[in-house]
């Protein structure tokens, strides 16, 4: 253990074992004061693993002795743990209550509260020091799924930096993994945090189950200790729909599993009970919740379970308070401490029982009073009887013993006045029925059987999946006169007087909840969650609307009910109720009647209100598009729109029109739906592959209304893992690093792009925009002047260090030379008195010597033994000198700069990268704006990409289902005047043949009459109607020049494919896409990528920026060879030839002219919002509109933002010609007047109409969509 320890420690950098004060950590956690405590990375690694050395021995499924304190569900309160503890200090005050009884603990205690570390380390150190006396066992907050969201890895996080915050964050989750899953009881008691198994039959199979258990949802059995729940009216088990995880049980299956397990009772926390506890099956299940107020906006009470050593059980309460502890084991004055009844303190044995009228023996393990009622009582009069006896002066009958209860501090009548009703409704067909009372609004859970109802506000923080069993009201105390505002408004500010202090918010982000949501693999459906604000922010994030404010939208519409917090928080709950009943179910239409029984009381006091915000969503697509099963009759209104273009915006407008009533009729130039989303099957390979020629992916998934739309008609989705090996010109992998290291250079070079013009204000050259192109040339090159100059700047240091060590080495030369010469004129006055005196030691003898001849010649000895001195000392500097220059020079001429920024390999590399960003934009790099080419990026939806198996026109073509669509109608000239629109098209005869239609010219000219006109066509149609008026539409009168300046201004660009169909796939078919570097810039974006459809033998080859034009300047057989030579350079096994090709000229198709829109330098993302505005007549009304993906500026170049511009321009239509339903008429009115636009009809929500339920229409296969053709002249073999 020391050394798995050490080991840890280090991780954090530690050089040797901290010596962790372990005494000093549970004196900080005795004494507790308002702040949090400040811990150590090193201290809590330390605790975390004593902790799980001491709980591996305990086992799956701990024996706890009598007596013992069953505490529920702490979520973080660190408060109300010391709470707990001072109940139980009265045993020995000289001592902390945590010391003074034996403690169970029923698991989930992080998330949601303040102080989640401080409460599992107050825990853990106790477990260390008494292990006999502090059990704790695993709740479903105990998993990394879970208290990622709920707020425990946000306060890690926020109080440790990084690596050790995430060191930390996975070393708790692992010592979750070997909590205990049950605890059993003096042998009588069962305990868990969820619930029963079917998977139990013996105590053994809980002792089995075998630990770690990182993911308890492999084990069904440990699951359902996790997170089951009970459910009155059911029998057996059944699956958890609330939850999205784990099962229901009945009463017979818990009796059946007591029975098999030869258990008393069974213990359990898990869900939040009003009044801390709930009983249910004739107290033989408990549920017990220890955390108060754990509902900002609901005072729920926490409780705790003291069980003597005879067995017997009391009830604590705990009421709650803002007020915090003070000091060591002391409270403040006004703290709501909890203080014991000495007329109730006397406790009964389990044989005991108060009854009324009558006794009767209890068998199993009695809590509180047993009521039975005698036969031919009627319930009211029971509930009259009970009410009664806990009224008078709230002590029991005297001819009762004292209840088994601590306290009853209040009668029961007082509860049924509460502002949140917790009682059940008494069922008259009952029998017999015992009802349990607990202390002030206990259930009477045995009495009758009613509904699971849930009233938390979710517009708070409530719920991550402990919600409650609540009970159907027997009154609710809603303001007499129906102001649902008030109420809310006295709600919320009893709910904020006495919310505890957070550090940081617990809400789960926006990036966490998709995570789970998206997540495959995930343990629970949260979405499936009823009483969970998480469900409802993914509503909201799902339908790409704000969780907890208005859009400027909604302020414009609504600004006359949100006037303050309390309507605004009204308003979003009912929102966002609307938006999570779409979102749980697109299959079926979200009628106002369906609207009315999910808003739970009192959201749905004001009717109006309802009807107005459910309008509102309806007509702006919010909700009820798409195919879906209608549980309303559609109105038949006198308004004719004429759609042109059955693309996925001309679709999406017609599908949501015809729903409001008008008769729409859609015109296609083609053969087919779809516009440019085409999806082509192999004609020889059996028509099972396919590969889209045109848009191809669900780009984002957060949000994204195609999403809703495949779920709709069952489609096959496959999800981009986003993996792109790169080869080489050669053919040869290009090295993963020198990949990461070109991506990031690339990436750099965009950061630098936006830093230009979003922070240096450079947007112009030499008075002409820039483009991403040029700048990012420029970058470049700039890159290469720098290089250029760090070689410069090298090669001048370089020859100065030279020079340097020349200088140093020449006079140390003549250093050595002086040196020479004194030590040989020293060696020759040695010799001479060697030879005439015969002495050894010269500088001893001039010492001794008294004769005044030899004074000169000392003298001169000595400075020359100074000189010789002196100079080895300079010699040595100059040595030392030139070894460090060099040093130096070795170093440096190691660091010598490149010679050039990037080689013709590496500029290669980045030209893949640049090619791509080409294909995203449609075009080439030097065709789009510096400055406002990402206009969208703030806009753009999250997640990753994902495509359809079955071809992306599986999903726009299922919305052609049921509409009047006249195909190969090509509209020549629209019309608006005051009173209508004409639309005039020439209508080709239908051919019995492909080749038919082809070669036919005949065609019928036709018009068609109609209210407003929807123009779809795509921005390369509108741009050659304005160069080629006779081969595209004419608008009569023409269009307001500032539209026909944004058609001119905005781009429109053009991308090619190849696809190929092969026998087999001869590549790795687990990844997606594979790149390719070309060997010019020029060339870059030829076949620079090859997708590779999801299980299929098919790859779809890429041609974007200037190389999309190559399939106009070359055959298709020298294409398709060029591709399969460079396939066998990627691929060995790659064969000779496909067995079928497909080409696309997106560019010259009649119809399309191009791919999609991009801002070109001059133009701006105001031209989206130009183009999407309706053109009027003279009169003022608006006649035509405009969709389209070149009308919708924040999602631009998508087929998402086509549909969603579909689904504005319905609305907008729908408000001119039937008015605004939603819309308060007056307030409405003086904003349009203020605005100076006409009057509007209105729709009067003020009728007193019974809403009925029509009868369901059934729902429309996808396969009764003819398809006709599949492919075009452009796009053929």
């Amino acid at each position: 253990m020391l050394r798995k320890l050490a080991s840890n420690i280090r991780q954090f950098g530690a050089k040797e074992k901290p010596k962790v004060n372990l005494d000093n950590f549970l004196s900080r956690h005795l004494n507790f004061y308002d702040d949090r405590l400040n811990y150590t990375p090193e201290e809590i690694i330390s605790l975390i693993a004593q902790v799980k050395e001491i709980i591996k021995v305990e086992g799956t499924l701990v024996d706890v002795p009598f007596p013992v304190a069953i505490v529920g569900d702490i979520h973080g309160q660190y408060a109300d743990l010391h709470r707990i503890f001072s109940v139980f200090s009265t045993k020995n005050p000289e001592l902390p209550g945590s010391l003074c009884q034996r403690y169970l603990f029923l698991g989930d205690y992080v998330d949601r509260g303040p102080c989640s570390l401080e409460v599992i380390c107050c825990l853990l150190v106790h477990k260390i020091y008494y292990p006999k006396m502090f059990y704790l066992i695993r709740g479903n907050h105990e998993h990394s799924s879970i208290n990622r969201v709920y707020g425990f890895h946000e306060e890690i996080v926020s109080r440790f930096p990084p690596p050790q915050c995430n060191q930390l964050y996975s070393a708790f989750n692992d010592l979750f993994a070997y909590f205990p899953l049950a605890a059993l009881v003096g042998g009588r008691i069962l305990c868990m945090h969820g619930g029963i198994s079917s998977e139990v039959k013996t105590l053994n199979d809980i002792r089995k189950l075998k630990r770690p258990i990182h993911e308890p949802s492999v084990s069904e059995l440990a699951c359902d200790l996790l997170w089951a729940d009970p459910m009155l009216d059911l029998s057996g088990f059944v699956p958890n729909p609330m939850r999205g995880i784990s099962v229901f049980f009945g009463e017979d299956a818990l009796e059946k599993v007591c029975a098999d397990l030869n258990v008393d009772m069974i213990i359990r926390g898990h869900q939040v009970m009003q009044n801390g506890v709930g009983f249910y099956c004739g107290k033989r299940l408990l549920t017990i919740f220890s955390a108060p107020r754990y509902y900002p906006g609901r005072n729920n009470k926490g409780a705790v379970l003291n069980i003597t050593g005879e067995g017997r059980i009391g009830i604590i309460m705990l009421s709650p308070t803002s007020k915090m502890l003070q000091g060591y084991h002391r409270f403040s004055e006004t703290f709501d401490r909890f203080e014991p009844d000495t007329s109730y303190t006397e406790r009964t044995s389990s044989a005991e029982s108060l009854t009324l009228p009558e006794s009767e023996a209890v068998t199993r393990m009695p809590v509180s009073i047993t009521i039975t009622k005698p036969p031919g009582t009627s319930p009211k009069s029971v509930l009259t009887s009970i009410r009664r006896s806990l009224q008078v002066n709230s002590v029991p009958p005297a001819k009762n013993k004292p209840m088994r209860l601590l306290k009853v501090a209040s009668p029961l009548q007082e509860v049924t006045a509460r502002d949140i009703p917790t009682q059940r409704t008494v069922d008259e067909t009952q029998g017999d029925t015992a009802v349990t009372c607990l202390r002030e609004s206990t259930f009477m859970s045995d009495y009758n059987v009613s509904s699971r109802s849930v009233t938390a506000s979710p517009l708070d923080d409530t719920g991550d999946g402990d919600f409650e069993m609540q009970d159907a009201p027997l009154e609710m105390k809603v303001p007499e006169n129906g102001d649902a505002a008030e109420w809310a408004r006295r709600t919320r500010k009893r709910a904020s007087e006495g919310v505890q202090p957070t550090a940081r918010s617990a809400k789960a982000t926006e990036e966490l909840i998709a995570e789970l949501f998206l997540d495959k693999d995930s343990v629970v459906d949260i979405g499936a969650w009823e009483d969970d604000d998480v469900s409802l922010r993914y509503a909201a994030m799902s339908c790409r609307l704000p969780f907890d404010r208005l859009t400027s939208q909604e302020m414009s519409v609504f600004g006359d009910i949100v006037v303050d917090e309390s309507t605004t928080m009204m308003y979003l709950f009912i929102r966002n109720r609307i938006l999570q009943q779409w979102v749980t179910d697109p299959m079926v239409e979200v009628s106002l009647v369906a609207v009315l029984n999910i808003i739970p009381a009192p959201y749905n006091s004001d009717m109006r209100l309802v009807r107005r915000i459910h309008s509102f969503l309806d007509r702006f697509g919010f909700i009820n598009y798409g195919v879906y099963i209608r549980a309303t009759p559609i109105r038949t209104l006198k308004k004719k729109v004429v759609v042109i273009g059955a693309g996925a915006s001309g679709l999406a407008a017609a599908r949501k029109l015809r729903d409001f009533g008008l008769e729409v009729i859609v015109l296609e130039a083609r053969p087919r739906f779809g516009g440019r989303v085409m999806s082509y099957r192999c004609i020889k390979g059996g028509g099972k592959a396919c590969a889209d020629l045109g848009a191809m992916f669900i780009t984002g998934m957060r949000g994204n209304p195609l999403l809703t739309l495949a779920s709709q008609n069952q489609t096959r989705l496959h999800q981009f893992d986003g993996r792109c090996p790169i080869y080489c010109p050669s053919g040869r992998p290009l090295d993963v690093r020198k990949d990461e290291m070109i991506e990031k250079a690339f990436n750099n070079f965009l950061q630098a792009c936006a830093f230009i013009s979003e922070e240096l204000k450079i947007t112009e050259l030499q008075g002409r925009k820039l483009s991403l192109g040029e700048t990012f040339d420029i970058l470049v090159k700039a890159k290469e002047v720098e290089t250029q100059r760090k070689r410069l700047d090298f090669w001048k240091r370089l020859e100065t260090l030279v020079a340097q060590e020349k200088e140093v080495k020449e006079d140390a030369k003549k250093v050595l030379q002086q040196m020479r010469q004194l030590s040989s004129n020293i060696e020759k006055m040695e010799e001479k008195y060697r030879e005439e005196y015969g002495v050894r030691n010269l500088t001893e003898f001039f010492e001794g010597s008294e004769d005044l001849d030899d004074v000169e010649d000392e003298i001169l000895y000595g400075s020359m033994k100074m000189e010789l001195a002196e100079l080895c000392e300079k010699y040595d500097t100059l040595k030392r000198s030139d070894d460090e220059l060099c040093g130096a020079l070795s170093n440096m001429r190691a660091m010598e700069p490149v010679e050039v920024y990037m080689n013709a390999a590496d500029r290669n590399a980045l030209d893949f990268h640049l090619a791509n960003l080409e294909y995203a934009n449609g075009t080439s790099l030097y065709n789009i704006c510096l400055q406002h080419w990402d206009q969208d990026d703030s806009y753009e939806l999250k997640g990753t990409h994902v495509s359809a198996q079955d071809g992306l026109s599986t999903i726009i073509n299922h919305q052609a289902i049921d509409l009047h669509v006249k195909r190969m109608a090509m509209v020549t000239k629209i019309v608006y005047k005051p009173d209508g629109c004409t639309v005039m098209y020439k209508q080709k005869n239908t051919a019995s043949s492909r080749d038919d239609w082809e070669r036919s010219d005949e065609c019928e000219e036709a018009r068609i009459e109609a209210d407003a006109v929807l123009c779809t066509l795509p921005l390369g149609i509108l741009k050659r109607s304005l160069t080629h008026p006779s081969d595209g539409v004419v608008f009569d009168p023409p269009l307001p020049p500032e539209k026909i300046g944004a058609i001119e201004r905005l781009g429109f660009g053009s991308l090619n494919k190849l696809v190929l169909f092969f026998e087999k796939a001869f590549w790795d078919t687990s990844i997606d896409a594979y790149g390719r570097m070309s060997q010019s810039k020029i060339s870059r974006g030829e076949l620079y990528m090859f997708f590779a459809p999801y299980d299929q033998p098919v790859l779809v080859a890429m041609f974007a920026g200037e190389a999309a034009d190559i399939v106009q300047k070359f055959s298709k057989p020298m294409i398709v060879e060029r591709t399969m030579n460079v396939l066998r350079a990627m691929f060995h096994h790659c064969p000779k030839e496909p067995i079928e090709s497909c080409l696309t000229k997106w560019h010259l198709d009649q119809f399309t002219r191009g791919c999609y829109s991009h801002i070109p330098p001059g133009a701006t993302g105001e031209e989206y919002d130009i183009l999407a505005q309706p053109v009027r007549a003279l009169n003022g009304v608006n006649r035509v509109y405009f969709a389209g993906e070149h009308t919708n500026r924040n999602y631009p170049a998508t087929v998402h933002g086509a549909y969603l511009s579909g689904l504005r321009e319905a609305g907008r239509i729908a408000d001119e010609l039937i008015g605004t339903p939603y819309g308060n008429s007056e307030y409405r009115q003086r904003v349009r007047a203020q605005a100076g636009l006409p009057k509007e009809e209105v729709i009067d929500l003020d009728d007193d109409e019974e809403v009925e339920t029509p009868p369901k229409v059934p729902r429309v296969e996808s396969a009764d969509v003819p398809i006709d053709f599949d492919d075009e002249s452009e796009h053929s073999n």
